[in-house]
């Protein structure tokens, strides 16, 4: 690392012309190439398709940029893409209401067949799935503006309930209204403390300080206030005897707490960054280098170039330790998923590969059942499901899963598992068209497992924005939301769901976009207002993770001088540590993860400062820990 400050360090934006990298602005490989001759969109490969002026290649066709209205099939598509096109549904057509001037005739129009042409997006058939799509009069009338009579190969939307999500526990009688006759019994004293149900009358409100005077019972708690002589009788029960480790739980004294979020006084020259204030860092990993071990050995295999997502997956017993699963995003089949094992206590046991001749593995996700899916970032990528664990029959089987369908420019995934039978799994595509999908599997009786996402017969949706603040999922008109992704949320990035609330940022916008899945609406935050605390969040967001499932969500960050920032449940945003060394321009952090007590984190730059990006020297992986021994979520210092 110091070896290389100070030396000549290329931009990414400059790397990116001497290798096929994904360009920090959202366009390049990924997105809308610098079209180099005009001419009609007719191609049979990308390559050239993207060498035409205003033609994009989308799920293995080339159309032009929009797709022009004919290109569309059902009404609704043909409705929303008006929005971008001027188009209009007529006679069961999709056609421009624009009138262009006619062709001279050294070049006549190129006739156009007489029946509909064939769509640049695949046909999906109807699902028998309920639509989740909100209903009432208060919206009523805007969606069917919007959503309009749908084609028979997709039907109308409007009409029908939202699906509820079925509770695990008995609805409770209804208490809010008076009773036909009077209760047998008499009404019991209103307690101070609340009830889980709502009541007619209202409570006592308790109050704001503690009583002096004993009460008649003693109470469960503790007194508030000490006595000032000593008891007549001992203890029935010896002290415990004090643990070795400090506690990551609460006790009732509570630890000293030395870790301030969002205060960077504490520069690491020699990493060149500074971090929030009660952490100490260590460098564990660089690309082309063998891992060193806590016993003193060195790993076979050199830490892998290009370090992208990652997830904390714990290991079974004998071993209880836990392995950090990351992504390597080289291009032409030199990507893949790597493991690097930990023992119960943190310290390094083993490096390995997991996964191999896959390309550009760029992020995706964990499982409820403890395995990793990968998504591959290319044309027609994948998501492979890995089992990082030893012990498991699944260890050595890498294998495709159902959620990639034809296949995409895949970045992550994210689990709904409020039903552990029927888990929904979210997957977004790193594309300006591209279309975030709704995975669900086929039902099933018990608990979701490794077959679950290898199983045919389950339902893919896409996400539709009807306007600013409802949305759907559409089974059958995937060029719509293709188009919704381009117009309102181009290049997904990072996913996360918890609690029926899916999150997922776009790189092109600075937005997070907040779904509550059960009431079809959302809302959005820039990811770039201004921070609680040092530091500053302006550059594209990335990955985003939760600490074992806590109230933060943590951000990673694509150019500038990156960082690591946090979310809370108010709003606040702070950051955990950014860099400042020349090195570190326009690079990205990636790899966010957190061990399984939320005392350490672990992040690493893909770059890394060296000189051309995909080069095997590119990379480094950090630890984080919190000194005061307490999770990242936990209480900070004020």
């Amino acid at each position: 690392m110091s070896s290389k400050r100070g030396a000549t360090h290329l931009t990414r934006s400059e790397k990116t012309k001497n290798g096929d990298r994904k360009s920090r602005d959202g366009k390049g490989t990924n997105g809308l190439a610098a079209k180099a001759g005009k001419g009609s969109c007719i191609s049979k490969n990308q390559k050239e398709c993207g060498r035409l002026m205003d033609c994009v290649w989308i799920m293995n066709s080339c159309v032009t940029i929009p797709p022009l209205c004919e290109s569309f099939l059902s009404q609704t598509s043909c409705e929303i893409n008006s929005s971008i096109n001027t188009c209009v549904w007529k006679d069961n057509k999709c056609i421009s209401t624009v009138e262009f001037p006619t062709e001279s005739p050294s070049e006549p129009p190129v006739p156009f067949p007489t029946t509909n042409p064939p769509s640049p997006w695949p046909t999906y058939f109807p699902t028998a799935a309920v639509s989740e799509l909100p209903t009432g009069p208060e919206t009523g009338l805007e969606l069917d503006l919007i959503v309009g009579i749908r084609t028979p190969d997709c039907p109308r939307l409007l009409g029908q309930a939202p699906t509820p999500r079925p509770s695990p526990l008995p609805t409770p009688p209804d208490t809010l209204g008076p009773t036909a006759s009077p209760s047998a019994k008499p009404t019991p004293r209103p307690s101070a403390r609340p009830t889980k149900l709502p009541t007619t009358r209202p409570t006592l409100k308790p109050t704001v300080k503690p009583t002096n005077s004993p009460t008649a019972k003693p109470t469960l708690l503790p007194t508030v206030r000490r006595t000032r002589t000593p008891t007549n009788k001992p203890t029935e029960k010896p002290t415990p005897r004090p643990t070795q480790k400090p506690s990551i739980g609460t006790s009732t004294a509570g630890p000293i707490i030395t870790f301030r979020r969002g205060d960077l006084k504490k520069d690491i020259k020699r990493f060149g960054f500074k971090v929030s204030k009660g952490l100490t860092v260590r460098l564990i990993a660089q690309a082309s280098k063998r891992v060193n071990f806590a016993n003193g050995d060195r790993s076979d295999l050199p830490f892998h170039s290009m370090p992208d997502g990652a997830a904390i997956i714990p290991l079974s017993k004998p071993s209880s330790g836990y392995v950090y699963v990351s992504n390597s995003e080289v291009n032409n089949g030199g990507g893949g998923v790597y493991g690097l094992y930990f023992d119960r206590d943190g310290n390094i046991v083993d490096y390995k590969i997991l996964l191999n001749g896959t390309s550009r593995n760029c992020s995706g996700g964990k499982t409820p059942w403890n395995t990793y899916v990968s998504c591959e970032e290319v044309e027609g990528g994948q998501c492979w499901q890995v089992d990082p664990d030893p012990l498991s029959k699944y260890h050595s089987r890498p294998e495709i899963t159902m959620l990639g369908g034809s296949g995409g420019y895949f970045e992550a995934i994210a689990c709904d598992d409020r039903d552990p039978t029927r888990p929904i799994f979210f997957v977004v595509e790193d594309t300006e068209f591209g279309a975030l999908r709704k995975y669900t599997p086929p039902p099933s009786t018990t608990i979701a497992d490794w077959n679950t996402l290898h199983t045919s017969g389950g339902t893919t949706e896409y996400l539709l924005f009807i306007n600013e603040n409802t949305f759907t999922w559409t089974s059958c008109d995937e060029a719509a939301a293709r188009l919704s992704q381009a117009a309102n949320f181009p290049f997904v990035e990072g996913v996360d769901v918890k609690d029926g609330i899916l999150n997922f940022v776009s790189k092109k916008t600075y937005k997070l976009y907040t779904l509550d899945l059960d009431k079809g609406t959302y809302t959005m935050l820039s990811t770039n207002g201004t921070l609680s605390g040092d530091g500053e969040f302006r550059n594209s967001p990335d990955q985003i993770v939760r600490n074992n499932g806590g109230d933060f969500l943590y951000f990673t960050e694509d150019g500038g001088y990156p960082g690591v920032y946090s979310l809370d449940s108010s709003g606040n945003m702070y950051a955990i540590f950014e860099a400042y060394d020349t090195m570190y321009r326009g690079d990205e952090t990636t790899g966010l993860a957190f061990s399984p007590d939320g005392n350490k984190m672990y992040a690493s730059f893909q770059d890394c400062g060296c000189a051309v990006t995909y080069g095997q020297d590119c990379g480094c992986l950090f630890q984080f820990t919190r000194d005061d021994g307490l999770s990242f979520d936990g209480e900070s210092e004020q």
